[in-house]
Formats: C-alpha cells, sequence, structure tokens
C-alpha cells in the first residue's frame, strides 16, 4: 500500500481533513475563553487577519479533501478497467502521481478559497471603552475596536461579483464533486459484487499451489477502502449542496441556514475523524496480509514467485489477473 498512488492520496486527505477538524475545535476553545474573561479585549488588527487567513485556508483544505476523494475514486475506477495499457497503469499507481495530483488540485482549490479572505474587509469602529463594570480595566494605551464589513468587491453593483463567487463556489465544491462520486461509487460497489461472486467460484477451481485469496486481497481491500472513504464523502457533499440549494432559494441570513451551516462544520469534523480512522484500520489489515503473505512464501519450497507484478505498486493485482477485472 505505501508504494501506491491511493496511499499519497490518502495521507494527502487525512492531513486536509485534520486541519479542517482542528479549525473549529480552535474558534470554539477562542469563545470560550472570551465567555470566560470578565473583561475581554478587543481584537486586534493582527489577529483579526490572521483569523481570516486560518478561515480561508480551513475552506481550502475542506475543498481540497472532496477532490482528493473524487481523483481517488477515479484513479481507481481507471485501474479497474480492463483495457488500460501498461504504461498508463503504472503511471497511476506511482506514489509520486498522488503527490503531483494533489499539488495540481490544491493550486485551482487555493485560488477559489482567495473569493473567501475578499468577502469580508476590516472596518474601524472608533475608541474602545469599557463596558460596564470594568471601568476599572486599565490599558498601557489606548485601543482601537475593529470589525468586518462585506468587502467593496464584493458589494460592487448590487453585489454581482458575490452572486458569481457565491455559484461557482457552490458548484465546483459541492454539487459537481456529489453527482462524479455517485457515478464512481456505484462503478465501485459493482466490481466488489462481481469480486466477491468470482472469488466464491473460483476458491474450489483453483489450481494447487495457489491461493486467489492472498494475491487478490490487497487488491480487494484497496477497492472497498476508496468506496468506503467516498461514501462519507458523498455523504456530505450532498448535506453541503442542499444547503447550497437553499441559499439560492432562501436568504442567507435565514435563522435555518445558519444553524445548518454550523451543523455541517461539526458533522465534517466527525466525518474526517471518521475517514482518518478507516484509514488507519485498512492500513493494518495491508501489514498483517503482507505479513502473512510473507511468511507464507518463505515457508514454501519454491525460491521464486509464481508470479510478477504489473506495477510497482503492492496493492494492485497481479499481470496474471489483470483478465479478471
Amino acid at each position: 500500500m505505501r508504494t501506491s498512488s491511493i496511499y499519497t492520496l490518502s495521507i494527502a486527505i487525512c492531513l486536509a481533513e485534520s486541519y479542517s477538524l482542528i479549525v473549529p475545535i480552535k474558534l470554539r476553545m477562542e469563545t470560550i475563553i472570551e465567555d470566560w474573561q470578565i473583561c475581554p479585549l478587543p481584537h486586534s488588527v493582527l489577529r483579526i487577519y490572521l483569523n481570516r487567513i486560518i478561515l480561508t485556508a480551513a475552506d481550502n483544505t475542506a475543498r481540497l479533501a472532496t477532490w482528493l476523494t473524487v481523483s481517488m475514486s477515479l484513479i481507481r475506477v481507471a485501474v479497474l478497467r480492463k483495457n488500460i495499457p501498461d504504461n498508463q497503469f503504472q503511471m497511476l499507481s506511482a506514489p509520486a502521481f498522488g503527490w503531483l495530483l494533489s499539488f495540481f488540485l490544491f493550486v485551482p482549490s487555493f485560488v477559489l478559497s482567495l473569493t473567501r479572505y475578499f468577502k469580508e474587509q476590516i472596518d474601524e469602529i472608533g475608541m474602545w471603552r469599557p463596558h460596564f463594570g470594568c471601568e476599572s480595566v486599565t490599558v498601557a494605551e489606548s485601543l482601537i475596536q475593529y470589525t468586518l464589513i462585506p468587502s467593496d468587491l464584493y458589494t460592487f453593483e448590487n453585489g454581482i461579483f458575490e452572486k458569481f463567487f457565491v455559484v461557482s463556489n457552490g458548484f465546483l465544491s459541492y454539487l459537481v464533486p456529489s453527482v462524479l462520486l455517485s457515478i464512481f461509487i456505484v462503478f465501485l460497489l459493482y466490481e466488489i459484487f462481481l469480486k466477491s461472486r468470482k472469488e466464491r467460484l473460483s476458491v474450489s477451481a483453483s489450481a494447487p499451489g495457489t491461493d486467489p485469496k492472498n494475491i487478490q486481497y490487497r487488491n480487494e481491500q484497496t477497492t472497498k477502502l476508496v468506496a468506503l472513504l467516498s461514501i462519507f464523502m458523498l455523504f456530505l457533499s450532498l448535506c453541503h449542496s442542499a444547503i447550497f440549494i437553499s441559499q439560492l432559494a432562501i436568504n442567507d441570513d435565514n435563522n435555518l441556514i445558519k444553524i445548518s451551516t454550523a451543523t455541517m462544520t461539526w458533522l465534517f469534523a466527525v466525518n474526517s475523524a471518521s475517514r482518518c480512522f478507516l484509514f488507519a484500520l485498512f492500513s493494518g489489515r495491508y501489514r498483517n496480509a503482507g505479513i502473512r503473505q510473507k511468511k507464507s512464501s518463505t515457508n514454501s519450497n519454491q525460491g521464486v514467485l509464481t508470479y510478477r507484478p504489473r506495477s510497482v505498486s503492492s496493492m494492485v493485482p497481479p499481470a496474471s489477473l489483470n483478465e479478471s477485472k
């Protein structure tokens, strides 16, 4: 598994979702600390800028994780094709391809996230004055209060740019991935069903000295892993798509939209933790299967393997089984 593009894409997904998991926890802790303080001081300009950067990066990593999952499903679907050439097979299975694909997905996602950063701008309210009960608070110098207001770019021509950014972000972040994931998941589940049926039929007819389960185990586990991760992401994308469509039909200031958006933030966190746990679980199964297969080949009387892998990937089927896809 560590020599496959699926592995590198899974690492990139876990890194992206881990960051998106930490951000809502950080914001919640800041809110708790401010509520605990009797006389909180106003946020400085630097802190407001940092929070905007952190939220923009979280928006980027969330979208990146979605498209990485779509890419992982697409790669798995391409690998399972019967007529894929060997050179394309090896290219898709190479770990470097996973990192390269992650970079090329990061760049457009980052550009799209900039629309969130320029959605607001900092505006000066005036001098900060302690509220009732905090008159005794003294500071070294006068503090200025700042707040975030809609930017001039978003309010230009009755918000024409805002509408364009919102629609493009919704389509590219939620609707399009939902459609693609649905198609890929159907194909992957169908392949899992075919593999299971062929395995039951071929176990009794297998030749002496061969074990189809040991040969195809990691390949089948890869398909199951990709299908599970895609299903989790599809559920999240469908929920976001429903909220996006509701935003187009209803005003963003609607309380139901705000509650749904806040709920999706924590649902994304739970989803991210679950997907990373699944990846760790399947990684352990890969490792155990590899150890058992290595011990079995060491204890056998044969000096060489009876098959030659089709590519450098340890998780893909050998060439002798390519026709069975």
